[in-house]
């Protein structure tokens, strides 16, 4: 089938790239790491204080944050990130708390990538059909959200510094994950250490 020689093809073009593509994020962040660290903390005090204000309201202690990558935001070209903070009931949380952010620290690298691979894999692939590159996009996005994830996990020190500094009233088995937009997740933190 066509669409796994594209793939396969996309993966050749690709093996360099993911590495690069870490490396420069890692160059990145030790460059302009002061400007980074004050856009995260902004982005979850934002978060937190919406929370704080929810409580204000009736709402009741948070059991968890969940950070979770959009799948569409691949198509869209966004990079958005679901930012949410919820009750024990988690997804079924009637109140739950969320923003959307966009990294551009994070996703400006990836846009860069995906123009060189389409570039390649149109000068390797004859008549390079929308739904193929569409495909190439989500394989290397979700290579791509692991690169993300590894980064928020380095992150985790300043959003819970940020956190313990905001009025939010969370619960004691307060839990951070990571992972796809109501999706499977991995916990990046569990607990409030006191």
């Amino acid at each position: 089938m066509r669409i796994e020689e594209v793939l396969e093809t996309a993966e050749e073009i690709n093996k360099s790239q993911l590495e690069s593509a870490y490396m420069l994020l890692q160059s990145h962040y030790d460059i302009n790491s002061r400007e980074i660290d004050g856009i995260v903390t902004a982005q979850f005090r934002q978060l937190f204080e919406i929370g704080a204000a929810a409580q204000q309201k009736g709402k009741g202690a948070i059991n968890y944050l969940s950070i979770s990558y959009l799948h569409s935001s691949v198509v869209t070209g966004s990079g958005e990130f679901h930012l949410a903070l919820y009750d024990e009931r988690l997804y079924f949380d009637d109140d739950p708390v969320y923003l959307y952010w966009s990294p551009s620290f994070l996703w400006a690298q990836y846009k860069k990538d995906m123009e060189k691979i389409e570039h390649a894999l149109k000068d390797k692939i004859f008549r390079l059909k929308p739904y193929e590159l569409a495909a190439v996009k989500s394989e290397y996005a979700g290579r791509y959200f692991e690169i993300c994830h590894k980064m928020i996990a380095d992150y985790m020190p300043i959003i819970i510094a940020e956190l313990e500094n905001s009025a939010l009233v969370i619960s004691p088995d307060f839990t951070v994950t990571y992972g796809g937009y109501r999706d499977t997740a991995s916990v990046l933190f569990l607990g409030v250490e006191s």
